[in-house]
């Protein structure tokens, strides 16, 4: 158990604990983990701002039906953005609009009636402004065309997308923030909405799941309620293991930041440590017995701590 300063006063928390380490699925990993990514983020588009770069952000999509393996898509459209920015196409983009880096990002929702859809949101930091609006048309075009050509090449002829609905390309100076917002993050008001809707971002599946169905539903009710779930333990199982987040070579490093993120995490843990005294420990077996589901009493662990009350804390 440890304590750390804020601005706010101690904050206590537990520490030395197994965690999974998905920003996927997790929403304490998860939360801890865009924290950081958020913090590079902004750091990289300070940077750039330096630059002389202006923000863009381009989306990309693909064709789905509900009878498409989330896996297999999540692999085809990583593998076609790789194409997409190999080649002299891409070496041409980059030299003729002053590209200085970009950061990736995959979005998954899901829907009852048409299933996955991931699409990747991609930041681009241009020198060169596209104010002519001739010119950024005829780069949407070159863009769309070209991603066709990658779906086509990865993922097959029924993947490919409409060529004015797979490519979009629009100014957008809060893309490292839009990028930076965690998927499971969600409010009561969105919870209500998605049953209603009929395409659910991860977090509203997620609260959809986890709220269940009552004892007395009706057969289609519960029904939803399994394609729901299976759909979730589907996407858990997909996401397994894939970076949330995939950086241009060498931008985290012109922008000041360590260039692999687990080795920054790392450091970023490291620094934490120190900061944070450990208040007392707990053997793994007494957690694993007597604390570990007991809510309440870790609560009133942590809050002594927070009060610095070491009697109260070895009483609790």
């Amino acid at each position: 158990m440890r304590v750390e300063p804020t601005d706010h006063g101690a904050r206590g928390y537990l520490a030395g604990l197994e965690s999974c380490e998905s920003v996927w699925a997790c929403p304490v990993c998860s939360a801890r983990i865009w924290a950081r990514r958020r913090d590079d983020l902004d750091r990289v588009a300070a940077w750039a701002r330096d630059q002389g770069a202006r923000s863009w952000l381009l989306t990309l999509t693909v064709r789905h039906r509900a009878r498409h393996d989330l896996r297999a898509l999540r692999q085809g459209i990583a593998l076609a953005w790789t194409k997409f920015i190999s080649g002299r196409f891409w070496q041409s983009f980059r030299q003729f609009l002053g590209c200085v880096g970009y950061v990736r990002r995959m979005e998954i929702t899901w829907g009852r009636r048409h299933g996955w859809h991931p699409h990747l949101h991609v930041q681009i930091h241009l020198r060169r402004d596209l104010d002519d609006e001739p010119l950024a048309e005829l780069w949407r075009a070159r863009l769309a065309t070209r991603w066709r050509e990658c779906v086509e090449r990865v993922l097959g002829a029924e993947h490919v997308p409409d060529l004015w609905r797979g490519c979009d390309l629009r100014v957008h100076d809060r893309a490292h923030a839009y990028l930076g917002e965690s998927s499971l993050e969600l409010s009561d008001a969105d919870a209500k909405r998605a049953r209603r809707r009929s395409r659910l971002s991860i977090g509203q599946l997620a609260d959809l799941v986890a709220a269940g169905v009552r004892a007395d539903a009706s057969r289609s009710t519960r029904e939803r309620y399994a394609r729901a779930a299976r759909a979730w333990c589907e996407y858990v199982l997909a996401t397994r293991g894939a970076r949330a987040l995939t950086w241009s070579v060498g931008l985290r490093r012109a922008a000041g930041l360590i260039e692999d993120e687990d080795l920054a995490d790392a450091e970023a843990d490291a620094a934490e440590a120190v900061r944070s005294p450990v208040l007392a420990t707990l053997e793994g077996q007494i957690w694993s017995e007597r604390v570990r589901w007991r809510y309440r009493e870790i609560c009133g662990l942590l809050e002594a701590a927070e009060r610095g009350d070491v009697d109260a804390l070895v009483r609790a």
